[in-house]
């Protein structure tokens, strides 16, 4: 047994392991950009301002009116309804990517020609180990030959 455990396999046989499972995940936060209405309210607001000037101003979004009564300069401003105004912002979106994988490790042995000093320390091995059991069992029984005849 000793002595064929230096010899090389004739055959090749495959081995198969358990497949592992391997999960990747990726986390990332998205910026993308989205537009909102955003109500603007009808409100109204009033001064008072002791100037000799005229004076109206009219947006889209707002009309503004000045004027002079008493000495007094009066300033009036209000919206011209219930507008929305669009604003452009970026939103973030929370973004999860999973994947999985199945791996499985296969060993392959694979038969390979021996170079000429591979089969000579083989043969050197095999032979010295017979050689070192052949002493010992001669030691072996001349030992046990001499201890039965005392």
């Amino acid at each position: 047994m000793i002595v064929g455990g230096c010899c090389i396999p004739s055959k090749c046989e495959y081995f198969n392991s358990i497949p592992e499972r391997i999960i990747e995940r990726q986390d990332s936060i998205v910026f993308f950009p989205m537009i909102v209405p955003v109500p603007i309210p009808a409100e109204e607001a009033a001064s008072e301002v002791s100037v000799t000037d005229t004076s109206t101003i009219k947006t889209s979004v707002a009309e503004s009116n000045a004027w002079v009564e008493d000495g007094r300069l009066h300033h009036n401003m209000r919206n011209l309804s219930d507008q929305m105004i669009h604003v452009e912002i970026n939103v973030p979106k929370h973004i999860s990517i999973q994947k999985e994988y199945l791996t499985r490790n296969m060993v392959k042995e694979v038969e390979k020609q021996l170079t000429w000093f591979q089969k000579t320390l083989i043969y050197i091995g095999g032979a010295a180990l017979t050689a070192l059991l052949g002493i010992s069992g001669f030691k072996l029984i001349r030992w046990l030959s001499i201890k039965r005849f005392k």
